[in-house]
């Protein structure tokens, strides 16, 4: 169950826009209670200042306004799918193969980069799990192993191993969120050619490092400034960026999915993707 707000904001000119205030359990935000408790004393106006542990809240706010102000939604492009990366259900029952199955038959609907979630299992497990996939998935397809931040340290050089197969894009959050652990993942990319990605460790994107191999996942319903955002996406320098949802409603997910395919600088693009 996906419980989020709706943000409303009309203007003199009789024209109004939406925002979607999203909350999600381990990025550091706000509960949905805080911020149906803040949009209550608000009293159906625009707030004067929004607090900081709220970027929800001022998400949703920012958003809204800039769609208020600009005639961008008669731009949203209609991607194919082979822009999306297609989120591939696991569960602690499936095998390397009935997942592999599932690749395939996406494969022939058009998708060529899936998502597939790890470290449900035993360290060992999962890496006999992700080592069967990559040798039995087709060529040309790419999987992003995203483990939520189920792993330790020690895995790192396992996972670099691993990243040798061609059909890894990468391993998304090894670790969990911390400054030590993110500086795990910088150094230890720097020194190898493990491929990693981070999600849940990147609140203000512009804060990621320019000069690393390091994938930033970015959310943008988690992302406060969405003018800031824009402005960063649309900068052609800068680590490769993954647009990825927060399992938004079907408003808010075309509102990322327009920034994925009309903002987003084409030099750092990578699919968008699902969850």
């Amino acid at each position: 169950m996906r419980e989020s707000l709706l943000v409303k904001i009309d203007n003199d000119a009789g024209n109004s826009a939406c925002g979607e205030c999203a909350p999600w359990a381990g990025f550091g935000g706000e509960t949905i209670a805080q911020a149906e408790a803040f949009l209550e004393k608000c009293g159906g106006k625009m707030p004067a200042e929004i607090p900081a542990d709220l970027p929800c809240v001022a998400h949703a706010f920012s958003v809204a306004k800039f769609f208020l102000e600009t005639s961008a939604d008669g731009n949203i492009l209609r991607p194919e799918n082979k822009l999306c990366a297609k989120l591939i259900r696991r569960s602690r029952e499936d095998t390397p193969a009935c997942v592999s199955e599932k690749i395939l038959r996406e494969r022939e609907n058009g998708f060529s980069v899936f998502k597939v979630k790890i470290g449900l299992e035993t360290v060992a497990e999962e890496l006999r799990f992700c080592e069967k996939i990559l040798t039995e998935v087709p060529a040309g397809t790419r999987i992003r192993f995203d483990a939520n931040g189920a792993f330790s340290e020690e895995i790192l050089p396992e996972l670099a191993r691993l990243s040798e197969s061609s059909a890894v894009e990468y391993f998304e959050q090894p670790l969990p969120a911390s400054e030590r652990n993110d500086a795990k993942v910088f150094e230890f990319s720097a020194c190898t050619n493990a491929k990693f990605a981070l999600d849940e460790s990147v609140r203000e994107p512009w804060a990621f490092p320019q000069n690393t191999r390091v994938v930033a996942v970015v959310k943008p319903l988690l992302v406060a400034d969405f003018p800031r955002l824009l402005a960063w996406l649309e900068n052609s320098s800068g680590p490769a960026v993954a647009l990825s949802t927060v399992f938004e409603n079907s408003f808010a997910g075309t509102r990322a999915l327009y920034l994925a395919c009309a903002r987003l600088a084409a030099s750092r693009a990578l699919a968008f993707g699902l969850g």
